[in-house]
């Protein structure tokens, strides 16, 4: 029997639903900057803060919440979080200044950590052998696929019903989400293990001692500052810089963050086919460092810089699964499984909470966007770093 008929591809694709949901949190955000901005009076810095300020509780509980998971199961962490998700959302549509949003937006934050760490745990039980990879490589993709869909719908809803109609609309694609959870999902709490290895304590101790997986967390955050940042920016730099309406603009947008899909799967294909982990988060930092620079530095006409900006994408692309599938390769046994991806998730939220701020903070002092390339240079020279680290874990994981 095959490992991709041996893998459960329901509970893959409910998970991978509950994530992309999940996701819509920071996706939204971007097309319904210039309405917050507007609405709430708010300046280029504090609305960087409010796009970044979501990955503040799974910078701090990452690795907390892959613990909690494995205390009371994932499955049910997971439905705990959609409803955390919907709650930050409506809250956030009563607000009338920066900091009850900002407030909302932590919930939202926790809500959307206790859906993505517990969901790679069940994606990984779920696949098996080759297939696993694959999976790695499709569940990778939650983040791009999710912020393409909001990216394009959000406009429709924002002209209809404003910014605080698109919260709703998240908010309740959040509870609908619940019904295939409930039916697919097993929300029965988990075996209590009485060995005092399978320890909270003990599992997190162990995880935090893998070197392998502190460079896949770091690595992930090296990108997760460059892309997020990138796709929170974009619509603006396309206005104010290359001339171009709001609505195109943010059509660009989606494309741009679209490529990212396939990047995600040839990353999987690659680990596939033999290539190390080390070998491909490096190709990928490396072709968004070299296109990220040259956009913003060099400054490029519209087509061009706009090429650019799919090739950034696409091939940043390729390092969200490989960082992932990290997690199981120093990590095999699921008993430390989610402290490992809590861990990796939060590094990728101290990216996403770092970049569009810094990216902010950069173009406001010097008023100029070619001041970017510092973040930029500085993101993908550390990945490129982490990722000579992490393929020497490898080898040192296949030849002890």
């Amino acid at each position: 029997m095959s490992d991709s008929y041996k893998t459960r591809w329901s509970v893959v694709a409910v998970t991978m639903f509950s994530a992309v949901i999940g996701a819509a949190h920071v996706g939204k955000l971007a097309p319904a900057l210039p309405d917050l901005r507007a609405d709430l009076d708010l300046d280029l810095v504090t609305a960087g803060w409010v796009a970044s300020v979501f990955a503040l509780i799974g910078l701090v509980l990452g690795v907390a919440s892959g613990l909690v998971g494995d205390r009371f199961g994932a499955p049910r962490t997971l439905a705990c979080g959609l409803i955390i998700c919907a709650t930050g959302g409506a809250l956030g549509t009563l607000s009338e200044s920066a900091a009850p949003l900002l407030v909302s937006r932590i919930f939202e934050g926790l809500g959307f950590i206790l859906i993505v760490v517990p969901g790679t745990k069940l994606i990984a039980e779920a696949s098996r052998g080759s297939a696993r990879r694959f999976v790695y490589g499709v569940w990778g993709t939650h983040m791009p696929v999710s912020a393409t869909l909001t990216i394009l719908i959000a406009p429709l809803i924002i002209d209809a019903a404003g910014w605080r109609g698109l919260w709703l609309a998240v908010a309740a694609g959040c509870l609908v989400c619940l019904i295939p959870v409930l039916r697919v999902l097993d929300l029965s709490p988990p075996a209590r293990p009485t060995s005092p290895r399978f320890s909270l304590a003990a599992r997190l101790v162990g995880v935090l001692g893998i070197p392998g997986i502190w460079f896949a967390a770091l690595g992930f955050a090296a990108y997760t500052l460059q892309w997020i940042s990138m796709m929170i920016w974009l619509p603006t730099y396309l206005v104010e810089v290359q001339g171009l309406g709001i609505g195109l603009a943010t059509v660009l947008t989606a494309g741009m963050v679209f490529i990212n899909i396939p990047g995600n799967l040839l990353g999987g294909w690659l680990l596939r086919r033999g290539l190390s982990h080390g070998g491909v988060v490096f190709a990928a930092a490396a072709i968004m460092g070299l296109t990220g620079i040259a956009i913003f530095a060099v400054g490029p006409p519209p087509m061009i810089a706009y090429a650019l900006c799919l090739a950034f994408s696409a091939g940043g692309g390729m390092l969200p699964a490989t960082v992932l599938a990290a997690g199981a390769l120093f990590v095999p046994d699921t008993d430390r499984m989610g402290a490992a991806n809590g861990l990796i998730v939060q590094g990728a939220h101290l990216g996403q909470l770092l970049g569009p701020p810094t990216f902010a903070a950069a173009v406001a002092a010097h008023g100029t966007w070619s001041a970017t390339v510092w973040p930029l240079a500085a993101g993908s020279g550390l990945a490129m770093v982490l990722a000579l680290l992490l393929r020497r874990q490898e080898q040192r994981q296949v030849n002890p």
